[in-house]
């Protein structure tokens, strides 16, 4: 992340350049694309983890009383 902010130091700097901006988009839409995989991934991961999760607690509920 330190990399992004660079280069908006060195594009305001050195002016504007059109394969800077474009690589600085580029880089913007790749992390936004990321982070949107990422959300979808981990609720993927709830749903398929809390039926079972639900059982174990209840298996253990049972057990323990």
């Amino acid at each position: 992340m330190v990399a992004f902010p660079v280069l908006l130091v060195v594009s305001s700097r050195c002016g504007t350049s059109p394969v800077l901006e474009a690589f600085v988009a580029k880089v913007s839409e790749v992390k936004t694309e990321f982070h949107r995989r990422i959300s979808e991934v981990q609720a993927e991961f709830r749903v398929r983890i809390s039926d079972p999760q639900v059982q174990f607690c209840q298996n253990n509920l049972v057990t323990v009383t």
